[in-house]
Parts: structure tokens; sequence; C-alpha cells
């Protein structure tokens, strides 16, 4: 009888093992999937970037390239109207009122999200004209709005 007992118990003890076993090859399985899961979902996203940066790319490159052109120095004299026409493709040069950067918007508006911070003096090239704001392009062909008030010719 006592046999029999220990001969139980050792089936007992091999069955908990083989489940144990079963269960620990299974977790390993849930868990490499999950891994195989999220790297997928990563390499999905870097692809959707890269894509959306490519067609960006390909929109900015529509716009012309900054060309460099004669300052026009304008005195006190001249209107402070100019026609958005005669502003084609001249140069403007970043001047910040507090001293440390140009903000550079993503609509024309103060309340419209900065896309950029400019230091003062960069050159950047008038594309088009919406009231106070004038929508140039910078650092090789990035658009945004910048107010009239902070740029120079």
């Amino acid at each position: 009888m006592r046999k029999k007992n220990h001969n139980i118990v050792v089936k007992i003890i091999f069955g908990i093992i083989a489940v144990l076993i079963l269960l620990t090859v299974g977790y390993s399985h849930v868990v490499a999937t999950q891994h195989k899961t999220i790297k997928l979902r990563r390499e999905q996203q870097e692809r959707m970037r890269r894509e959306q940066e490519i067609q960006n790319m390909q929109s900015m490159a529509s716009i012309k390239s900054v060309q460099p052109q004669k300052l026009q120095i304008r005195n006190n004299n001249q209107s402070d109207t100019e026609n958005p026409q005669s502003l084609k493709d001249a140069l403007f040069v970043t001047r910040s009122t507090n001293k440390t950067s140009v903000n550079v918007r993503e609509t024309p508006g103060k309340d419209s999200k900065i896309v950029k911070k400019l230091p003062n003096g960069v050159s950047v090239k008038f594309i088009s004209k919406e009231g106070n704001w004038y929508l140039v392009s910078y650092e090789g062909g990035t658009a945004g709005y910048i107010h009239k008030s902070q740029l120079t010719k």
C-alpha cells in the first residue's frame, strides 16, 4: 500500500511539473508575441512618419528656394501699405521685439500654434501676405507665418 501511494505521489508530482512546464512555455509564447506586436507597431509608425516626411518634402519642393537679393532701405516717407506683388520673392530679416527670438506660426494669428522660434537676423523669403502676417519660407523651404512687425527688409 505504501508503494502504491508513493507511485501515486510521484505521478502527481510529474503531472504538476508537466503542467508548470506547459504554462511556462505558453507564457513565453505570449510574451514573445507581445514583443513582436510592439516591434511591428513601432516599425509601422516609423514607416508612416517617413512617408509623411517625404510628402512634406515633396510639397515644400514646390516652393522656390531662397534667392539672395539686394536689401532695399526704406525711408520714413514711404507708405506702410505695401503691395504684396511688390514683395514677391523679397527677402526679410527677423527682428525680435523681445531681443531673443521670433515666433513662426502655423497659421496667421497670435493664437496660432508656434512651430519654430527663429533667432534675430535670420533671412526669410516672402511668399504671401494675409493682413499683418507674412507667409515666409526659411531653412531650405520650411514655411510659416511671422507678424510683419518682427521682420525688416
